[in-house]
């Protein structure tokens, strides 16, 4: 009984740069002169593989837009839902662990964990400037030391003014040691 041939299509076929089309023409030209040396058998094998790879690399494009559009979605819908504070209304509450090397820090409700060495390092900050001049660094630090609190705390950016209360809040219960 005869197969059906399947086209691909030229969408689903990877788009070559222009520097690696030399290498590609090198290649095709190898792999052309390797098949005739091939038996039936084999090269239905490889032409099974070779769509076997065309097809994974288009599901993985479309698995990338995907969840390119899904984390898209998902910051909008974070954005909607976090409204910024007005300065002075944040609820701070700081829990010290048992033996003192780690810390619960909850804003409005959302807990972030900090280890001691991260907790002097955020009293450090709160106690170099005003409380907006030190909200806007502990973003700094977060974003680039603890992403997580950002997310965590729904953070919407270095103005929120969940960050001056903190700021505040840790200035008015921590000293520092110089």
């Amino acid at each position: 009984m005869p197969t059906k041939k399947k086209t691909v299509k030229k969408s689903a076929v990877p788009k070559t740069e222009p520097k690696d089309k030399a290498v590609s023409a090198a290649l095709l030209k190898e792999t052309t002169g390797l098949l005739k040396k091939l038996s039936v058998n084999d090269l239905k094998y490889i032409l099974q593989q070779v769509k076997v790879l065309i097809h994974n690399s288009t599901v993985k494009e479309h698995n990338k837009a995907v969840i390119e559009e899904y984390n898209k979605n998902i910051i909008k819908k974070q954005a909607a839902k976090t409204s910024p504070a007005k300065p002075g209304k944040t609820e701070i509450t700081i829990k010290e662990g048992k033996d003192g090397s780690y810390f619960f820090i909850r804003i409005n409700q959302k807990s972030s964990s900090f280890v001691l060495q991260e907790m002097k390092r955020l009293v450090k900050i709160s106690h170099s400037g005003n409380e907006k001049a030190s909200g806007i660094s502990l973003y700094n630090y977060f974003k680039k030391e603890r992403s997580d609190v950002i997310e965590t705390q729904h953070i919407i950016g270095p103005n929120d003014p969940k960050l001056a209360d903190l700021a505040k809040f840790l200035k008015s219960k921590y000293t520092t040691k110089n």
